[in-house]
């Protein structure tokens, strides 16, 4: 008996040292994810930290594309009825240069028609001094013979 009592006094104190180490192991573990878990929290904060200076910065960033494409917007139209009154400028200058186009035309036309008349008349007018030098000629040789 008192023998079988030593054994199972044996059996139970290594079995009590098995379940010491395993106990130890198992706090040793814990503590490890314990370390491991409060790393990935600092870690997880951070990112948090990061990812909502991030998000400010980017609608920041929107922020001011917005103004700048509000303010191409702009341009675009002031640049639009620039084009807009050009157009109607040269159009003006289009219809102007035809209406001086057409004065000069018929300006040309007029001047034409005056140099054919000056021309028609120094003609005539040389053709009388050749019938007034014919006759004054033929006066003088009737009154010379």
């Amino acid at each position: 008996p008192r023998s079988s009592n030593m054994k199972l006094f044996a059996d139970l104190s290594e079995a009590a040292a098995r379940n010491n180490e395993g106990i130890r192991l198992a706090k040793q573990e814990a503590n490890d994810y314990r370390r491991q878990l409060q790393s990935l929290t600092c870690d997880l904060e951070g990112l948090k930290g990061t990812n909502e200076s991030l998000e400010r910065q980017m609608r920041e960033m929107e922020d001011n594309f917005s103004i700048e494409a509000s303010g191409y917007q702009d341009s675009i139209g002031h640049l639009e009825d620039d084009i807009r009154n050009m157009k109607d400028e040269m159009a003006r200058h289009l219809r102007e240069y035809q209406d001086l186009l057409n004065v000069k035309m018929a300006l040309d036309i007029e001047i034409a028609t005056y140099r054919k008349l000056l021309e028609g008349e120094e003609m005539e007018k040389m053709q009388h001094h050749e019938k007034v030098k014919i006759l004054v000629t033929d006066v003088i040789v009737e009154i010379c013979y």
